[in-house]
């Protein structure tokens, strides 16, 4: 010790006495042992206020442990942490810490001595009631170094021999305690030495009942445990199975296996059994206990094959949240990442939205958009790592540890080894004296024993003492450690991927806590124009008054060109503030006169290309508002420690160390000029071609003003680094282009790739190498932007893009907008440098109509979609969707779309009927949907139509009709399976053409800004598509119903003359009769014969798509004006109308109105009406996806469906036992994918990224569910 505390351990108490009353605390811990033999706290409690108050001691407070084990530490235990964060406080609050006994302190000697050490260091010591000592006096010493031994050895044998009977009852089959395994119970439970494991019936009979569900009928985890809460077969504590719950039992090893496992050396979520040296169970061996089989060998290899393994595939950079389980919501779970809920890119969400198991409740609690709360974040982390002294403190403050306390630590360890030193010299003299005094051998004896049990506590209070200085050394290292590696990093903290974010938040221990509700979020975060305002920091400015129209009336007239068709220049400026100041999507801006919002759209990204919108928001004074729609998070609160733990993060590239980029203005990547620059640049031989000659002349006449120059282009260089991944994954730069598994790498090879492209291994005529379309082949997630070939135009290839259109050479220079995915191009000024050779038509992979892949679509598959996130794709399914795909589906170019099945309504309870609208509207208004539009269900057969403006439109967009100005087709017309609707293609033509007409007619096109449109609709009559099964199937019926009843009748007519009593059979008989003409009515009300077009209508009720959109969010209301416009214009009469209804879901009013609608329509033969949400795409109170529209069909027409007799009331109940939940799971998914192909679509994606989707509608259709749902 130093000489301070030597000085006051030589008599403490009596010297702080004199000067004044002692504070005292009292700290009572007690086991579950103790409790149990009637020591319990207020006893211990009692003795040390009793001690305390004897020694005339002032009392301060008590703590309490109570049922904690004394091999915790102090940090461990929760009174005992807070008597040690108030010890620490300024000035010290009081003097010494009294318990009842030594063992109080701690059963170990790590646990015992580093708190007693700890205090001692603070000036604060501990009394022990028992014996009466205090850490104070060289004896009281001695008498506490002989309690921790002792605490220790009297700990490790009540372990050993605790440890010791367990192995002994398990080695003989006996149950060692606890819960037993699912499906098992504990049979003489309770008698000692005679419990066993055996079978549970109760649950042997749900895991079986699951084996059933899983194998027998094919259903997924999460619809067999809500089939077993549905039949009452709940978890052994009474609570409803979750499907997570139910896997977990049913792979388990008791039930797969039929044994247990009694100290299992693997090590599951952190736990197992302690293990010695060689990675053995240290206080036994490992013993398996057989147990009874649930279930035979086969039928465990059933239900591994029905369970699956969980998917281990890399969820890639997009699938990284860093901060999950880090961010703690009010409801007082954790955040997950994922993209499950809400719509596209990445989200973090409260686990608990997630039920737990069927209608189980959930929380509130909003999700927040994972990329602004992660940038949030990572900003203060970016502040932290950039201070290193911050972090050495953190890190002092983690281990508990500032430079005085290292000082104490040393100080201890070399007074314990004095100690030690001092003792073996008093034993070598004490037994020389005892030798040369001839003391008999049985005192020596005795004397030696004593003398080396108190050198043996001696040295294991100097090496725990070492031990501890050495991890606290050891700690501070890793914390300089981690204060390098920030100071190292500082200069790419900004562009660290998440992995590695999440490796620094973790060594920091941060977590967020959200603190109150999110605010309001008004509009897209990508808007072009929030984006703009954002940047400039300017405020909205209110509507122009006529002073400040003055003001920008110039600048408008000043760019408009003369022979443009002349536009209200006020109205537009007006709606793009509009639109900023609210926050509403471009079709939704307010507008007057003849001003379409498409118009508004167009000439703000005019103006903003050519810089005008710039001039004219400085000719408009800076007041108004803050721009709506800016990203937002709820309140929340960062707090974190250091954990001084340190991996180091070695990077290949540094990268750009120049002020610009330095500064986060801009990022950069190196090409193959850069890099052959840099090569010379460091003395390396290069040939001066290709533009370098000049570049080095003009470094030379730089050298002469400033000679620094040329060594910091020459660092800038050498730090780029080969390419970036940016935007969470889902934008790759680089200069020549890279395949996806280079993407986030940094090797020699990934360099070459990112800096030279690859080539075929040829030269072409101009001795150039001939580039390998490499973008040809790709299939990334990730947008890749590159250059390095010139070319005249560019175009997306597949997800790729090549933004070098030569301005060098004369072109153009382009950039892109990220993510809007907007082009921008100014011409260069003149020819800088003549090309070798021509520019490439294209990019090297760019040829147009490249057909699809088999790889694209085979096997089993996991589609992203940004409505319910990861949908998988069975392998059989897809086999099935395949050979449908190839052999009679129409062109894939022209299959951009497959509709979704569609969800029937709840089977009605009401008498009579098996659908009924009462509860379509019943289970919308329970979603929170308070208006739905009923639509007429049409008697016809689902159809898609692609309608083109002309060949040329579809050979632009679709790359269909061969070369220019050749004859192709100008769209398609297909099922629902993608198959053509008419084998005719020049009927399928005469139809596309008259809807073209229609929508030309209309003022669609213009109104739209576009030349192709998608439409979803019934074409009519059922019998134009089902000719042969109306006459294998339904006609048969209907004929042979019509021979048979008839004689059938007439006989127990004659019968009932002759007076036998056939009255019942007869009244039978003519009720099947009826029954059998009404299905005859009801099939034919769907039949009628055509010619060529004559007879034949297309009923559209919704626009899916159009160019650059997709209209599927659209509300329905909005959606039929449209296509009433269509009707209206289609002087054919092909066109028919879609008759529809608006009911409120919360007035009974409007929903009976809906019912007798419905009964009206039915009733004179109608098939039913389709209930669909307002506003198309809509979410529950949980944020779960609504199904789209419910089918509700009439009682004649599921006739046709369920058979003629279907309505007897014994069929009825039968029928009410129908499945819906696959049907209706099936055509959420459908609907979900559907949306994702009309997003590609409408976002330019190439083909094969729009066919993953609809290829996977068409797969999931083979998916075994009752074809008459």
């Amino acid at each position: 010790m130093n000489k301070q505390n030597t000085a006051i351990t030589t008599g403490v108490i009596e010297r702080v006495t004199s000067g004044g009353q002692l504070r005292a605390v009292a700290y009572a811990r007690v086991s579950t042992e103790d409790q149990t033999t009637g020591y319990g706290v207020r006893y211990s409690t009692k003795k040390i206020l009793r001690h305390i108050e004897r020694k005339g001691w002032r009392h301060v407070g008590t703590f309490c442990d109570e049922g904690i084990s004394g091999s915790f530490e102090a940090h461990q235990r929760e009174d005992l942490n807070k008597l040690m964060e108030l010890a620490r406080e300024k000035p010290k609050p009081f003097d010494i810490v009294v318990v009842n006994e030594g063992r109080a302190i701690g059963r170990t000697g790590r646990a015992f001595w580093r708190w007693v050490w700890e205090l001692e260091d603070m000036g604060i010591y501990v009394g022990v009631v028992q014996d009466d000592y205090d850490n104070t006096t060289v004896e009281g010493r001695k008498k506490m170094r002989r309690d921790a031994d002792y605490a220790e050895t009297e700990w490790e044998t009540i372990r050993q021999r605790t440890q010791g009977g367990l192995q002994e009852k398990a080695e003989e089959g006996g149950w060692v305690g606890g819960p037993p395994p699912y499906g098992y119970g504990i049979e003489d439970q309770g008698k000692k030495g005679l419990s066993r494991l055996i079978q549970c019936a109760a649950e042997v009979k749900v895991l079986r009942r699951a084996h059933e569900l899983l194998v027998g009928f094919r259903l997924t985890m999460r619809q067999t445990a809500a089939r077993l809460n549905a039949e009452g077969l709940f978890t052994r504590s009474g609570k409803p199975w979750s499907h997570q719950n139910l896997r977990a039992r049913l792979m388990s090893t008791a039930v797969l296996e039929a044994v247990f496992i009694f100290r299992n050396t693997k090590v599951k979520n952190g736990r197992g059994p302690k293990l010695d040296r060689n990675g053995q169970p240290l206080y036994g061996e490992t013993v398996r206990i057989e147990l009874d089989p649930v279930f035979t060998p086969g039928e465990v290899a059933d239900l591994k094959a029905a369970v699956g393994e969980p998917s281990g595939k890399s969820k890639g950079q997009a699938g990284v949240y860093p901060l999950s389980r880090r961010v703690h919501a009010q409801c007082g779970k954790h955040y997950i990442g994922g993209k499950r809920h809400k719509g596209p890119g990445r989200w973090y969400r409260c686990k608990g939205r997630q039920e737990e198991y069927a209608h189980a409740s959930t929380c509130d609690d909003p999700q927040i958009p994972a990329n602004e709360l992660e940038a949030a974040v990572w900003a203060e982390v970016v502040s932290l790592l950039g201070d290193p002294d911050q972090l050495r403190v953190m890190a002092a403050e983690w281990v508990g540890m500032a430079d005085t306390d290292q000082d104490a630590q040393r100080a201890r360890v070399a007074d314990l080894n004095q100690q030690v030193a001092d003792r073996e010299k008093a034993m070598t003299e004490t037994l020389t004296t005892y030798a040369r005094l001839n003391v008999p051998a049985s005192t020596i004896k005795e004397v030696v024993t004593t003398l080396t049990g108190e050198l043996e506590q001696l040295k294991e209070m100097r090496d725990e003492a070492q031990r501890w200085m050495d991890e606290t050394q050891a700690a501070e290292q890793r914390a300089n450690d981690l204060a390098a590696l920030a100071e190292l990093a500082r200069t790419r903290l900004a562009d660290m991927t998440p992995e590695e974010q999440g490796r620094i938040l973790a060594l920091l221990d941060v977590h967020v806590t959200v603190t109150g509700p999110m605010p309001k979020r008004q509009t897209n975060k990508g808007c072009t124009l929030t984006k703009w305002f954002a940047e400039s920091g300017r405020l909205v400015p209110p509507p122009l008054t006529d002073e400040v129209w003055a003001l920008v009336e110039p600048v408008v007239k000043a760019w408009e060109p003369p022979n443009h068709r002349l536009i209200d220049g006020r109205v537009v400026v007006d709606g793009i503030l509009f639109k900023a100041r609210t926050g509403c999507g471009w079709y939704g801006i307010e507008v007057s006169g003849d001003v379409l919002w498409k118009t508004v759209h167009t000439r703000f990204n005019r103006w903003l290309r050519a810089g005008v919108w710039d001039e004219i928001m400085k000719a408009i004074p800076n007041e108004g508002t803050l721009p709506a729609g800016m990203p937002v998070l709820p309140p929340f609160k960062i707090e974190g420690r250091m954990d001084p733990r340190i991996l180091p993060i070695r990077h290949e590239e540094p990268t750009p160390d120049t002020s610009r980029v330095a500064d986060g203005n801009a990022l950069c990547v190196p090409g193959n000029h850069e890099n052959k620059l840099g090569r010379y640049l460091k003395g390396r031989k290069v040939q001066l071609t290709h533009g370098l000659a000049e570049t080095v002349e003009q470094l030379e006449r730089e050298d002469e003003r400033d000679p620094a120059f040329r060594g910091r282009v020459a660092e800038f260089i050498d730090g780029l680094v080969s390419h970036y991944v940016l935007d969470g994954g889902r934008l790759v730069v680089c200069h020549a282009g890279l395949p996806e598994k280079y993407h986030g790498r940094t090797s020699g090879r990934v360099r070459s790739h990112a800096l030279y492209g690859e080539t075929t291994g040829e030269t072409d005529e101009f001795g150039l190498p001939v580039r390998y379309p490499w973008a040809e082949d790709y299939r990334g997630r990730a947008a890749v932007v590159y250059g390095h070939t010139p070319v005249p135009n560019t175009s997306w290839i597949n997800n790729t893009i090549c933004l070098d259109t030569g301005a060098v050479f004369g072109g153009k220079m382009t950039a892109l907008r990220w993510p809007e995915r907007e082009l921008v191009d100014v011409p260069a000024e003149r020819v800088w440098y003549e090309p070798v050779k021509p520019l490439e038509p294209e990019a090297p992979g760019g040829r147009e109509g490249r057909p699809l892949d088999l790889d694209d679509v085979r096997g089993h598959r996991i589609v992203e979609t940004g409505q319910m996130g990861r949908l998988a794709v069975r392998e059989e399914n897809a086999a099935a969707a395949l050979e449908v795909m190839s052999r009679f589906a129409v062109d894939p170019r022209l299959l951009p779309y497959l509709p979704p099945t569609m969800a029937p309504t709840a089977t009605s309870g009401q008498e009579g009927y098996l659908e009924h609208p009462a509860e379509a509207f019943g289970e919308y208004r329970a979603a929170g949907v308070t208006r739905v539009v009923c639509e007429e269900k049409h008697m016809g057969s689902r159809a898609v139509a692609l309608v083109c403006k002309d060949a040329e439109a579809a050979r632009a967009r679709f790359g269909t009709g061969g070369v220019e100005g050749a004859a192709g087709p100008t769209g398609a017309l297909y099922t629902r399976t993608g198959r053509p609707f008419l084998d005719d293609s020049a009927l399928t033509e005469a139809v596309l053409g008259r809807l073209r007409a229609a929508v030309t007619g209309a003022g669609l096109w213009e109104e739209w800004g576009t030349d192709w449109v998608l439409l979803d609709a019934e074409l009519m009559p059922w019998s134009l598509k089902a000719r042969g099964l109306l006459r294998s199937q339904y006609a048969a019926v209907g004929a042979a119903s019509g021979a048979v009843f008839p004689a059938a009748t007439g006989a127990l007519a004659a019968a009932a003359a002759r007076g036998v009593d056939v009255g019942a059979l007869a009244d039978r008989q003519r009720e099947r009769a009826a029954d059998a003409a009404a299905f005859t009515e009801a099939y034919r009300r769907y039949c009628w014969d055509t010619e060529g077009l004559d007879g034949v209508r297309l009923a559209p009720f919704q626009v899916l798509a159009v160019q650059g959109r997709s209209l599927a969010a659209v509300p329905h209301d909005r959606q039929l004006a449209w296509l009433d416009r269509l009707v209206e214009h289609d002087p054919t009469g092909l066109l028919q109308v879609t008759r529809r209804l608006v009911v409120d879901t919360g007035d009974e009013a409007s929903v009976r109105a809906g019912v007798d609608w419905w009964l009206e329509m039915t009733g004179r033969g109608g098939e039913g009406m389709v209930v669909k949400p307002l506003g198309a795409l809509v979410r529950d109170g949980k944020r779960r996806l609504v199904q789209p529209g419910i089918k509700v069909r009439g009682r004649e027409y599921l006739r046709i469906i369920y058979g003629p007799e279907y309505t007897r009331p014994d069929n009825l109940d039968r029928l009410r036992g129908r499945f819906l939940g696959h049907k209706r799971s099936l055509a959420l998914r459908e609907y979900a994918l559907g949306l994702e192909a009309l997003d590609r679509l409408a976002a330019g994606e190439p083909l094969w990224r729009v066919h993953e989707a609809v290829f996977a509608v068409l797969a999931l259709e083979s998916e075994p569910v009752d074809p008459r749902l």
